[in-house]
């Protein structure tokens, strides 16, 4: 990293991305090879992480060296500085705002909180009782409204955790955005869910475990992917985790008679590591080296998994791999086979093996329950009959239990209210993206249908990737694709690809 003017500042920042990377080890531990009677120590460990976190990011030598270059009393700057470092500024002022609004000993109790109820969580989603869950999330909730207080909001509690994963974003925008939204895929969904049903029983065919590990392997490194600098493991909940610029762990749950949905998750999350590895390297312990948003992060992943992973050239290339690795599963089965398979309009339960018309509804649903939550119009114990409910009337589908209901997710029993809108906002960017793609690059589906994926991998390095956090996720999204962000090509995508007949 080259030196700057700030570079007092950058020294200091530093190793808060250090703890930081700590914690996320642990996090990755526990997720994979921690033993189950491990919890109560593990929980001890994050809270003091938590603790040494917060207490880099709220120091008062912090605030000295900051005030040096900005009035900490509005964020404006004391003189003219480069782009980069206006922007480094900008969200080091941003952050330390919200660290310094949560109490050091309420950080570390709700780090301990959640790392306790995430334990608690896999066992009542294994025996399938939400009321096992049920005291910790109740406890949880409790403490996020705590948490929305401090962090401070003017028309909704919820604007405030919102904040935390998409900057500029409030329930105001969401609430006009998702409704509209809401509305034309409830329509969408009504109308292709009486499609006919396209064979699909090989995708049920029994593959072993190595042999969905190595598939997943060859993707990752057709996307560019070196296992020198990323792993793939197992746990209950596929995840990304960036420990360094060049450490980065994915993780897939194996599911041994549905191949695609093993190799889809792993495409997701690859999508992620991808985004980690091509941050500027040298930037790493600043703002430039770390991601603009989730709902971009998300983006990256879900250009991977869907808009690239389920469109016709791809499969057009891996069908033939497939065949060539499991010839007594696939043989003869072609490409448009595996595409039409895998593109039904079929509302399921389970969010992340949702499809695309129906996925934006799973979140939406999500979206409404937490801001009930928060707002105090929703009990924690009117969850899973609420939660059935709208899965009846949204998707017309009806959970028979728990775990395929509330307790599929991973993200309340973390504290991780305000994150799901992410997803949808993040397949809506990566419509925008990917309608910029086919602009750039007219013979992109001949490039796919070959296997030529690093163009695309190079492509968002150079507009998205690369720029880290200096600018704002609307203005990236502007900057990379050329026109102001609207959810209009996400719903031009999925109108023009699953027509209404």
């Amino acid at each position: 990293m080259h030196k700057r003017e700030i570079q007092d500042l950058l020294d200091l920042i530093r190793p808060k991305s250090l703890l930081q990377s700590i914690s996320y080890i642990l996090d990755w531990d526990q997720e994979t090879y921690m033993p189950k009677e491990g919890i109560s120590i593990r929980a001890e460990q994050q809270a003091l992480i938590s603790e040494l976190i917060h207490n880099e990011a709220t120091s008062p030598k912090l605030q000295s060296i900051l005030s040096k270059y900005m009035h900490l009393s509005n964020g404006t700057l004391k003189k003219e500085f480069s782009q980069e470092e206006n922007a480094i500024l900008r969200e080091v002022y941003r952050d330390y705002l919200q660290e310094s609004r949560l109490p050091t000993e309420f950080v570390k109790h709700f780090k301990k909180v959640t790392t306790e109820a995430l334990h608690v969580w896999k066992e009542a989603k294994q025996k399938r009782n939400f009321s096992l869950f049920a005291p910790h999330l109740e406890e949880i909730v409790r403490l996020t409204r705590e948490k929305a207080k401090f962090l401070g909001y003017q028309d909704h509690p919820y604007d405030a955790l919102l904040d935390l994963y998409e900057p500029n974003i409030t329930t105001k925008i969401l609430d006009t955005l998702f409704a509209d939204l809401k509305e034309r895929l409830i329509t969408l969904v009504k109308k292709r869910s009486n499609d006919p049903k396209v064979p699909s029983d090989f995708l049920s065919a029994e593959i072993s475990y190595e042999g969905q590990i190595a598939f997943s392997h060859k993707i990752m490194k057709d996307m560019g992917i070196s296992p020198d600098t990323c792993r793939l493991d197992l746990t209950e909940h596929p995840f990304c985790l960036a420990f360094g610029p060049q450490d980065v762990r994915i993780t897939t749950k194996y599911h041994p008679n549905s191949m695609i949905d093993t190799v889809s998750a792993v495409i997701h999350e690859a999508g992620h590591a991808l985004y980690q590895l091509q941050l500027p390297k040298e930037e790493f312990g600043n703002p430039l080296g770390e991601p603009a948003s989730h709902g971009i992060h998300e983006s990256q992943s879900r250009l991977w998994e869907v808009y690239i992973g389920q469109s016709a050239p791809f499969w057009q290339h891996y069908a033939k791999e497939l065949e060539l690795a499991f010839p007594k599963v696939f043989k003869k089965i072609d490409w448009k086979a595996f595409y039409l398979a895998i593109n039904q309009v079929k509302p399921s339960l389970i969010r992340i093996f949702a499809d695309e018309v129906t996925y934006s509804l799973h979140i939406i649903l999500r979206y409404e329950l937490e801001k009930g939550l928060l707002e105090g119009s929703i009990e924690v114990k009117d969850l899973p009959r609420l939660w059935k409910e709208k899965m009846e009337d949204y998707l017309g589908v009806f959970p028979s239990h728990d775990a395929e209901g509330v307790l599929q997710d991973i993200h309340w029993s973390m504290g991780y209210f305000g994150y799901f809108p992410s997803y949808s906002l993040g397949s809506m960017y990566a419509a925008s993206l990917w309608n910029r793609l086919q602009e750039c690059f007219p013979d992109m589906e001949k490039r796919i249908a070959c296997g030529d994926f690093l163009f695309i991998r190079d492509w968002l390095k150079d507009h998205v990737h690369s720029k880290g956090r200096l600018y704002h996720p609307l203005e990236l999204i502007e900057k990379a694709t050329g026109k102001p962000f609207s959810a209009d090509d996400y719903l031009c995508y999925l109108e023009t690809k699953y027509p209404i007949h």
